[in-house]
């Protein structure tokens, strides 16, 4: 009887009370009573609540929200600030400007007290949340398109308890305010999973406002209603929740911009702190200051791609999964990892995997990992002091280590839905609306080209098309760069036909090197930059006697007709024109070093077939060309990981063919490493082709925001119009290049999306953007875009050409008479 009178709601509540009040009683002990410096971590009690009162002088009347650095997120500034208000105004503690440091400390204890009462309420609310949403008994499963009865005791989830009697929240809960964003997210997704989706779409945001982590829970959902509700659903949560996002932020952002985005930049390009994988790798000796950029760049691209994979495949999986590999990947990838962090890994699981052996392993690896880290503070665990400063390390790599496993299985339950042991969509808890939407039909396949009956047949129409716009392409550029030459000459001379206007900038770095190797006196001792395939062939090429200008050019002009050649191949697999996309690369805006002796054409004769091959399955092919693009330029190394994406595809889950394809990838990095100890022999250095990078052009890794602004503030500069109007075309061209990223993730096309995403991580996270329009010529999947936007349309299609000629023609012109052009 007494079953049946006790809800599980009812029981979590009241154990999660009784956990609330042991943690609040085991943080008395660290306290601050008097003033001074904290000193007791190995109390495992520490929190910032009441050190950052008194370290930022709130006690004293200063506002979070108008600091000259915003330390917090706009709404909890302005909590903390209402909370100390209500400190001093009704609770009567002595919070003016003229306090002494013994009144502030008397403030802080009233001002710690109040806010723990209000954390235990946002407990208490994330238990109500979970109760909602969470597993329910099998009786009381929900049907599809039905509300849950909430007046049904039996209707409540027991999945509360797991966050009513956690050991992380007795650990860790009152180290901050760590709990409002997460109660507030709680509430969106119960919100959600009772279809009231635009309700959530708003707590979802004010939470946003709250913490940086239910900017990832927002995400996860808008995927999952997009994958399962279609694109409209989510285009309308997805604004409804930035309207809000931006509405709540709204003084802040006509204030102070600067300070918000100052915030937000320095969340997602900060440095390596304690706890991430970074920071053990820099005490290990691998620094990376823009650890923050790199993995949030990173994380953008991964994330990506898997989501074009899942929309293209017809893949619908739960909306918990999705919310938790988005958190968990944010975790892995992090710069730092507070204690505090580890409610959030725990809020993953009890979403996505509530299974025993994951609590248990979370939990334990949590609290070991809390507890490291206090003795790491407190020195006894520091390389320093008496300790064994190798147990925080230990305790890194098992909490990261489970956390990287758990991202794994919830990867795997998002790839293959139909093995979830939470069960199917259907029975989806979080699912809301989305369980009256019929599923949707995966987006339609180009039905594949039918093959000849010889080699003839397969490639007779990409080689003669390839002939025929590669012949005609140049023939037109040369020309209208001669005709600009000859009237633009007003001395009294003849009109000549030569080479040497092609023979500009890094074309000249090039066939010195082809004519005088690596040594430490070539191209001012920056040679090692150039990879040695392009300047190689040259050398071959001009063996016979053929001047090297010449043999550059015809390298270029061969290489041109090879990779248009398999771009048409490769566009009939994906269902577009081939003749079209053919013009479209070579009419490009940057297609001048298509004919110039520059590396872009025979990279793209690499690169272009290795995509080929892979698509095709054919692991030794694509081998083959992606080492002359690994060898051709720094980016080949990019192909190979798109080209070798491409390959795991199509051999999983067949292992010899997917041992073969891992060979085949190694054989093809060979360039990569023979180069790398060619130079190490010559100039005393494997790495040295990055140095010059930076000594010779400045090229360094800042960030990615760093080096937009730094292109984008190059108009106050003191530089000529040639530099300053080339550099807006930079920051164009990159826009293009992200777009083009997206709409490659969009299509499902993961190769290409690897590909391109890793390249623009590091081409846009230099000190400023450099020859961005002429690496965006190397991003082939250009014409692929252009085609599906012009699509069957010939009146698109000529008027692209149109344009496009006439920007390849001022390419050609600027580029042959000597101005600065990428």
């Amino acid at each position: 009887m007494l079953r049946r009178s006790v809800s599980p709601l009812s029981a979590a509540l009241l154990g999660g009370s009784l956990l609330f009040l042991v943690l609040f009683l085991r943080s008395v002990p660290c306290v601050q009573p008097v003033p001074g410096t904290f000193d007791r971590f190995l109390y495992a009690c520490y929190s910032d609540i009441q050190t950052n009162f008194l370290a930022q002088s709130i006690g004293t009347g200063n506002v979070p929200t108008t600091a000259d650095e915003l330390t917090y997120p706009p709404l909890l500034a302005v909590i903390i600030w209402f909370t100390s208000r209500v400190t001093s105004s009704v609770l009567g503690a002595p919070v003016t400007r003229s306090a002494t440091p013994e009144a502030q400390v008397e403030a802080s204890l009233t001002f710690y007290s109040l806010t723990a009462v209000g954390l235990f309420v946002c407990f208490l609310t994330l238990i109500f949340a979970v109760a909602i949403f969470g597993r329910r008994p099998s009786g009381a499963a929900r049907t599809a398109g039905q509300r849950p009865r909430l007046a049904n005791p039996w209707g409540w989830s027991s999945d509360a308890f797991l966050i009513a009697l956690s050991p992380i929240v007795l650990s860790v809960g009152l180290i901050s305010w760590e709990l409002i964003p997460l109660a507030l997210a709680g509430v969106g997704l119960a919100l959600f999973s009772t279809r009231r989706s635009l309700l959530a779409a708003i707590v979802l945001a004010i939470a946003s406002c709250t913490g940086t982590m239910p900017i990832a829970v927002s995400i996860g959902l808008v995927v999952a209603i997009g994958l399962r509700g279609g694109t409209l659903r989510a285009l309308r949560f997805g604004l409804v929740w930035l309207a809000v996002f931006v509405v709540v932020q709204l003084p802040l952002i006509l204030k102070d911009f600067g300070r918000l985005w100052d915030f937000y930049r320095s969340q997602a390009g900060a440095s390596p702190g304690f706890g991430s994988l970074w920071y053990l790798a820099k005490l290990w000796g691998f620094d990376q200051p823009h650890a923050g950029s790199l993995g949030f760049s990173a994380l953008i691209v991964g994330l990506g791609c898997l989501f074009g994979l899942l929309r293209v495949t017809g893949r619908r999986p739960r909306v918990g999964a999705l919310i938790a590999l988005v958190v968990l990947a944010v975790i892995v990838v992090a710069p730092a990892f507070t204690p505090q962090t580890g409610l959030w890994v725990l809020f993953a699981v009890v979403i996505a995997r509530p299974y025993r052996a994951e609590l248990v392993a979370v939990t334990i690896t949590q609290l070991l990992y809390a507890f490291a880290l206090w003795g790491w503070l407190d020195g006894a665990l520091t390389s320093t002091q008496s300790g064994h400063y190798w147990l925080y390390w230990l305790a890194i790599l098992a909490r990261a280590a489970v956390e990287i496993y758990l991202l794994a299985r919830v990867l795997w339950d998002v790839l293959h839905p139909e093995r979830d042991r939470f069960g199917s969509v259907w029975s989806d808890p979080l699912g809301g609306e989305l369980h009256a939407v019929a599923p949707r039909p995966a987006p339609a396949r180009p039905a594949p080209v039918p093959a000849g009956k010889s080699f003839l047949g397969r490639w007779r129409a990409p080689l003669i098309a390839a002939a025929i716009a590669t012949f005609v392409s140049r023939f037109a550029l040369v020309l209208a760069a001669y005709c600009i030459e000859w009237l633009m000459t007003t001395d009294q001379v003849k009109p000549k036909f030569g080479w040497d206007a092609w023979a500009r900038w890094d074309a000249l770095h090039f066939l010195s090197i082809a004519e005088s190797g690596y040594g430490p006196e070539v191209v001012g001792g920056n040679a090692p930059a150039f990879f040695p395939f392009f300047p190689l062939a040259v050398r071959v090429v001009s063996a016979p006697g053929i001047e090297p200008l010449h043999a550059g050019i015809l390298v270029s002009f061969v290489s041109t007709f090879v990779a248009s050649a398999y771009l048409y191949r490769l566009a009939q697999l994906h269902g577009f024109d081939g003749d079209r996309s053919i013009v479209y690369l070579l009419l490009f805006p940057t297609g001048v070093f298509l004919v110039a002796p520059y590396s872009e054409a025979l990279f793209l004769a690499g690169a272009v077939p290795a995509f080929y091959y892979a698509q095709r399955g054919r692991a030794w092919p694509a081998a083959l060309f992606t080492a002359i693009a690994v060898g051709t330029r720094t980016v080949g190394l990019f192909v190979l990981l798109g080209v070798a994406v491409e390959l795991a595809r199509r051999a999983w889950p067949h292992w010899r063919r997917l041992a073969s394809a891992v060979v085949a990838m190694v054989a093809a990095s060979l360039p990569f490493w023979i180069y790398g100890l060619y130079l190490q022999r010559e100039r005393g250095s494997f790495w040295i082709f990055m140095q010059v990078q930076k000594e010779g052009w400045g090229r360094d890794f800042t960030g990615f925001t760093d080096g937009f602004l730094t292109t984008w503030n190059t108009w106050a500069g003191d530089y000529g119009a040639n530099i300053v109007f080339t550099w807006r075309v930079e920051i164009v061209f990159a826009a293009l290049s992200l777009a083009l990223m997206v709409w490659v993730m969009w299509r499902g096309y993961l190769g290409y999306a690897v590909y391109i995403g890793a390249t623009l991580i590091i081409g846009l996270s230099n000190a400023w953007y450099y020859s961005t329009p002429r690496l965006a010529l190397a991003f082939f999947p250009f014409a692929f875009m252009i085609a599906a936007l012009v699509g069957k349309r010939e009146r698109a299609h000529t008027y692209t050409v149109l344009t496009m000629t006439a920007l390849a023609t001022v390419g050609v012109v600027a580029y042959t008479r000597g101005a600065w052009f990428f």
